[in-house]
């Protein structure tokens, strides 16, 4: 079991109202290892809120929460941290590749904060075999603005795996992308993730990508319910 959510509630107060907003409601989640689901629902259901807790980047307001069976509420800012960096892999609508490097250095800016005490030709080697199964080894030394869009994306989707992460998180990866480019990353997802057992969460209000991710849930009005 990579996640385990219970009873996931998250709140927002405005100050100036002292109204609180309810956005998850009570959601309980289970994702093992090597698992993909797809989760849709309208703009506005709280679709990227529950994204961002299972990464981590925000608390739940009540509930709990296991990640590889640990208990994480109480944990600091670094160890949090640390989850991120090496046992989840983020990808967004907006590929955030920074412009100034080229495309194999994108890459391998997650393993610099590593620890693990690995041989850098060895993580070099590691990218280039994930930029080849991308169709972007001929690319590594251009930068962002030389690439298309969907090689953007692709550039992206290497970077959420060179760290051999638990758990990609894919929020609207397709979002930006025309209907060819997106099936191409629909498929390379599916497909790497497939290969490497990588627990796979992605948020979509793309039917077609949701139906090739599989496993289907819809969030509606902060409630998950299998569709």
């Amino acid at each position: 079991m990579i996640i385990e959510l219970s009873k996931i509630v998250k709140e927002y107060k405005n100050e100036k109202t002292g109204i609180v907003n309810e956005v998850l409601k009570g959601i309980s989640l289970v994702i093992n290892k090597g698992e993909k689901m797809s989760i849709v629902g309208p703009s506005g259901s709280g679709k990227s809120t529950l994204l961002n807790i299972i990464g981590t980047m925000d608390k739940a307001s009540l509930g709990s929460m296991k990640f590889n069976g640990r208990e994480i509420e109480n944990y600091n800012e670094n160890q949090l941290a640390e989850i991120r960096n090496n046992q989840i892999g983020f990808i967004f609508q907006s590929h955030h590749l920074l412009p100034q490097l080229n495309v194999i250095e994108n890459v391998l800016l997650p393993t610099i904060p590593s620890k693990k005490k690995e041989d850098k030709q060895h993580t070099i080697n590691r990218a280039k075999q994930l930029l080849t199964k991308v169709n972007l080894l001929d690319n590594i030394y251009q930068y962002p603005s030389q690439l298309s869009g969907g090689e953007c994306q692709r550039v992206a989707v290497v970077r959420a795996l060179i760290n051999d992460p638990y758990l990609i998180l894919a929020d609207e990866p397709t979002g930006s992308l025309d209907e060819e480019n997106a099936e191409d990353i629909g498929n390379i997802l599916s497909e790497i993730c497939d290969e490497k057992n990588t627990a796979l969460i992605v948020v979509t209000h793309s039917q077609e990508l949701a139906s090739r991710i599989g496993n289907i849930h819809k969030l509606i009005k902060g409630r998950i319910i299998p569709a």
